[in-house]
């Protein structure tokens, strides 16, 4: 009988003590008082440490798991962009058999405003782009050269001679000058109004279009149009990845999550992840006890 309890209560003392302090790292939940007197080990590890174990979880996730580093290779590898360019390519194809116009296809997309804002928002950005662009193009300097040019072609060489001669060549340069600066302050003016106006006509006309029809007018260039949009996918993660893990501070947002999260639910989620890995350590703890039960009989 002693060398069969021996080494049975060995296991059991084992298997028990090992299950107790599993259990101890997640409850009790909330500290225990005798009077004024807390016992010891309440909370839980798991809940005692919470706000130590979010931070810690948190710096391992924003610094190390999932840095610039780690998303840009993850979101510009060739697989991820492969899998992008054949969802694009689907979802062209498929919207091609579509005979509601664009417009109407965005708004039962995203919903009535979020579709007029967003077009709102795409006129507004492209006027403004082609605004800049026309200011910067210096208009004023190009018309100068032109009139200028322009007169000394339609006037006679003699006369062309007999006027270079008369009239100062500062007075020529002011003219230009002044031609310059009205016509680069008429475009600063005017730049956005005009532009802004050529695009609303032209994006009425894209967004009442029926899709099947851009579809079929722009068939042969689906390929072209599927690799320019992973390329605007491609230079959006190069350039703003940066700014928008700085924006959204990884290990603040694991952190928040973390420490309002039920300790009830982080102790679900720990045992869904590692539950079979907890249960050989009670096992082990059992075992252990066993063969240390089967050591004291022989020593």
């Amino acid at each position: 009988m002693n060398i069969i309890i021996a080494p049975l209560v060995g296991a059991g003392i084992g298997y028990v003590t090992n299950a107790i302090a599993i259990k101890m790292l997640f409850r009790p939940v909330k500290p225990v008082y005798i009077g004024k007197w807390r016992l010891p080990f309440t909370p839980g590890l798991i809940p005692k440490e919470k706000a130590r174990l979010a931070q810690s979880i948190g710096e391992a996730v924003g610094e190390n798991l999932l840095n610039e580093e780690a998303l840009r290779d993850a979101l510009l590898s060739n697989e991820t962009k492969a899998k992008l360019r054949g969802t694009l390519t689907d979802a062209l194809e498929r919207g091609a058999a579509c005979e509601d116009t664009l417009l109407g296809c965005l708004k039962k997309l995203i919903g009535d405003e979020q579709a007029g804002q967003g077009v709102d928002r795409t006129r507004s950005f492209i006027a403004d782009y082609l605004a800049e662009r026309l200011i910067e193009a210096d208009l004023g300097a190009t018309a100068a050269r032109s009139v200028t040019d322009g007169i000394k072609k339609k006037t006679p060489d003699g006369i062309a001679d007999f006027l270079s001669k008369v009239l100062d060549g500062r007075l020529k340069q002011n003219a230009a000058q002044q031609i310059q600066t009205a016509v680069n302050g008429y475009v600063e003016r005017h730049a956005r109004e005009v532009v802004l106006g050529a695009v609303d006509g032209e994006a009425e006309k894209l967004l009442n279009a029926r899709v099947c029809d851009l579809a079929q007018q722009y068939a042969d260039r689906l390929p072209e149009l599927v690799d320019g949009l992973v390329g605007l996918y491609e230079k959006l993660l190069t350039d703003g990845l940066e700014r928008l893990l700085n924006a959204i501070d990884l290990t603040a947002i694991v952190r928040a999550r973390i420490e309002s999260t039920e300790n009830e639910e982080i102790e679900r989620m720990i045992f869904q992840v590692v539950d079979k890995e907890l249960k050989a350590i009670i096992y082990l703890g059992g075992l252990l006890g066993f063969v240390m039960g089967l050591v004291t009989l022989i020593f």
